[in-house]
This record gives C-alpha cells, sequence and structure tokens, in this order.
C-alpha cells in the first residue's frame, strides 16, 4: 500500500510517501506560496518539517513570513517541528544525513519528514554533480516517510538543464496562468 499525504500546493493536492519533486519557479511569491502552504499541510498532519533556504528566500525572511502567517511558530521552531537553516548547513554531506533525520522524526512521534529546499546556490560549475546528488536523493526516499520539494528558480537554469533537472525528479510543478500544474517525469 502506497501511504499519501496532502501536499499543501493549491491545486495539486495528495501525493505519495517517497515523493522527491522539483518546483521550477520564477518568483519570490511564487516560491513562498507554495513551499509555506507545503509546510503548514505537514504540521497539520504531525510531519516534522526542514526547511532548506537560498536566496531569494533567506532563513529571516522565511522565518518572518511563516510566523507573520502560521499561528504557534516559535513553539513549532523549540519543539524541532519545523526548522528553517541555511542551505550551506544542509548541503555538503552525503544522502544518509536525510534518513537521520527521518530516524528523528520516527523517535519524536512524527507522522514522516517533509523537506523544501531551494537550490538557487548551484553555481553552473556544480550542476552535474549537483544533479547526480539529486538523482542519488531520489534513490534514497523510495519508500521512504519522507517528502522532499527541491526548488529551482527557472529564470537561471541554463534551458539545457531544465530537461536534466526534471528527469532527476519523480515529477515537477510549475504556475500556468495562475495555477500550479504537476508534470510528470518518474525521474
Amino acid at each position: 500500500m502506497r501511504y499519501i499525504t496532502e501536499s499543501g500546493i493549491p491545486d495539486i493536492g495528495k501525493i505519495p510517501w517517497g515523493s522527491h519533486f522539483c518546483q521550477m519557479y520564477s518568483t519570490r511569491g511564487d516560491l513562498a506560496q507554495s513551499v509555506i502552504s507545503y509546510f503548514m499541510a505537514g504540521l497539520i498532519n504531525n510531519e516534522r518539517c526542514i526547511w532548506v533556504t537560498s536566496e531569494p528566500y533567506n532563513v529571516e525572511e522565511a522565518a518572518a513570513d511563516f510566523k507573520r502567517i502560521v499561528p504557534g511558530f516559535e513553539t513549532m521552531i523549540k519543539e524541532g517541528r519545523l526548522r528553517i537553516c541555511d542551505h550551506m548547513e544542509w548541503y555538503g554531506k552525503n544522502t544518509e544525513h536525510w534518513l537521520e533525520e527521518e530516524q528523528r522524526s520516527w523517535r519524536g512521534g512524527y507522522e514522516g519528514l517533509r523537506i523544501s529546499a531551494n537550490t538557487s546556490f548551484v553555481t553552473p560549475l556544480d550542476w552535474d554533480a549537483f544533479m547526480q546528488y539529486e538523482r542519488d536523493v531520489h534513490k534514497r526516499l523510495n519508500g521512504r516517510r519522507i517528502l522532499a520539494l527541491c526548488s529551482y528558480n527557472i529564470t537561471k537554469i541554463e534551458p539545457t538543464n531544465a530537461f536534466e533537472m526534471v528527469r532527476a525528479h519523480q515529477f515537477s510543478i510549475r504556475r500556468n496562468n495562475g495555477f500550479w500544474e504537476m508534470l510528470g517525469s518518474d525521474g
């Protein structure tokens, strides 16, 4: 049986656990709308949430927006239900820390782990290595109680790299005429 949970992203609906998907965004507003609602759904579902930030949405801005929208922000941070960190703190490790965080979630009594990471820090020189990392994450999450949303600023991605980005994920989402739509890939 495949377990599903609410994505929280408008127009997307429920998604299966183990989903590793990417979001193509072009504005900070699109990024904020999807990621905050994604985490709100996770918190409602008793999931532990980790938000890995990068420009154009740093830790302080993400925390301020979340605090303004979601009641009980300080308590969530203090209890470890929500963690907001900079990409420098998260990346640079192998994919094992994803599974370690899943175990922490289980030990804490959570239904699973929900992660979102903005990849704007990836430079063209780092692209190939990062895509390999994404493929490794994709393999590791299969069958796990983890959701991973990777956000890519489509205005900063080389057109020749967009296809590879989509293929490294189970599916992708993007805004189209004001609505979020899902594009299949199956990595």
